[in-house]
């Protein structure tokens, strides 16, 4: 378990900081004495309770948890498996293709969905040389581009 993780568990206290989060001196005293109120509580706990080796784990890193996200990845690899959905590491394509449907995206769809960044940066610089924004203001239009 995480250092912080650990003295943000034990000093935690009924109310917190509130209250006195108004008052810095108090504020600062109650930051300053976090660590000895902690020790304090974790010897009293360890004191009265019965089990000292049990030790706290983040909620993601419980077993139902982790099981859960494993049969996730179960229903996700399965998908692929047993072909409900075309696996897009096995395809010999070099075509776009949507593995939900295994539809193949047309040639210059799929160009100008890679160019897509260039052809910004060359309509930024068009706009930026062509429209100086003294003479035209702030809401001159840009011309789309039909990808």
């Amino acid at each position: 378990m995480a250092l912080e993780q650990t003295v943000n568990a034990d000093s935690k206290s009924k109310g917190g900081i509130i209250g006195i989060s108004q008052n810095p001196g108090a504020l600062d005293h109650w930051f300053l004495t976090s660590h000895e109120r902690a020790s304090v509580t974790t010897a009293l706990e360890n004191m009265f309770t019965q089990e000292c080796d049990h030790v706290d784990i983040h909620k993601e890193a419980g077993a139902k948890r982790v099981a859960r996200y494993e049969a996730d990845v179960q229903k996700l690899v399965s998908c692929f498996t047993t072909e409900v959905m075309a696996n897009p590491f096995m395809q010999e394509s070099e075509s776009l293709v949507n593995f939900a449907m295994g539809v193949v995206l047309p040639n210059d769809s799929a160009d100008g969905l890679v160019r897509s960044i260039e052809n910004g940066h060359k309509q930024m610089n068009t706009f930026v040389e062509k429209r100086p924004s003294k003479l035209l203001g702030s809401n001159s239009k840009v011309q789309g581009e039909n990808l």
